[in-house]
């Protein structure tokens, strides 16, 4: 019995080389119709190219060129000796009713970036300044 088992086991080892093979034959045929659709629509192997595109120069060559306006380049993250919540703390402490349109005004002479009413916004919910809305009109005054 055991030459049965043996030619058996053969058999279905074959059986499934022949498999792998129609499976092999298959996946060529899929990747070269993904490569036919890819070169009618004008792309690369079927996959979206990221960053410059071929043949465009590189941004220093396109610099050294004439331009119509200065370029901006990407803002840096800016530090201060101190913090934009206790900026606002000192400036409420040293002028008092100072109001929102204060504050921005005192942000903006600081050279920062945006504008002070999240901060504004963060230190009276964590209790550290009081609002006091205006009447009348939009703002509010604020007291430590």
């Amino acid at each position: 019995m055991p030459p049965s088992k043996t030619a058996d086991l053969s058999s279905r080892v074959d059986q499934l080389l022949q498999q792998r093979q129609q499976h092999l034959d298959a996946a060529e045929q899929i990747s070269a119709t993904i490569e036919q659709i890819a070169s009618l629509l004008g792309t690369a192997s079927g996959v979206k190219r990221r960053g410059r595109p071929p043949g465009r120069p590189r941004l220093n060559a396109i610099s050294s060129a004439p331009s119509a306006g200065p370029r901006r380049g990407r803002r840096k993250r800016r530090r201060f000796e101190m913090s934009g919540e206790d900026s606002i703390i000192n400036y409420i402490r040293g002028h008092r009713d100072a109001t929102t349109q204060d504050l921005k005004k005192h942000w903006a002479s600081e050279g920062r970036g945006g504008t002070a009413d999240n901060a504004l916004s963060k230190l009276v919910r964590e209790k550290k300044i009081k609002r006091y809305p205006l009447e009348g009109r939009r703002g509010s005054r604020f007291a430590v």
